[in-house]
């Protein structure tokens, strides 16, 4: 299982964020958020301008999203609680459920999801930044990265971005 470093980038309109293998400055994929749409829409491209990996779409209230890959196939889906008292999360790749609870209070920075059996599907550990956010995001076996990438790019969008 590879590691990768997901970072915020800094004074850009849109959200955007590279990713990189872990200790590598090599930018391998890159997320770029799109500006003005009443609901949170994400491109994943190869390297910083390559070609289309996939796309994140969430609904208005940033409870559910869905993983598309390049063809427009979804991937994957995440569904969030409405009023989260506790920071939990539902996914389903491919039919396959997968849960995480990261449990209460507001500082808790990392989220594990899991199969019914224990199995990881993502492991997603959020460095606490004043200026932007950096994730450690390990992908389990059968989930893709761009998978991954995406939906902790959703995880983002619905527990830790100001806007």
């Amino acid at each position: 299982m590879l590691s990768y470093q997901v970072t915020q980038r800094l004074m850009s309109v849109a959200s955007y964020f590279d990713v990189r293998p872990e200790r590598s400055d090599v930018v391998v994929m890159t997320v770029k958020g799109t500006l003005m749409t009443a609901t949170p829409i994400f491109t994943l491209v190869e390297g910083t301008d390559g070609k289309d990996l996939g796309t994140l779409k969430g609904n208005f209230t940033k409870t559910k999203f869905q993983v598309y890959d390049q063809a427009g196939k979804e991937q994957a889906s995440l569904e969030f609680p409405s009023i989260a008292i506790r920071k939990t999360l539902t996914m389903s790749i491919g039919g396959k459920p997968y849960s995480a609870d990261s449990g209460l209070g507001m500082f808790n920075y990392s989220f594990r999801v899991v199969d019914p059996e224990g199995k990881l599907g993502l492991d997603l550990e959020r460095e606490s930044s004043v200026l932007r956010d950096r994730f450690k995001l390990t992908a389990g076996e059968g989930v893709s990265t761009e998978t991954a990438v995406l939906a902790s790019i959703a995880i983002h969008a619905r527990y830790f971005a100001l806007i």
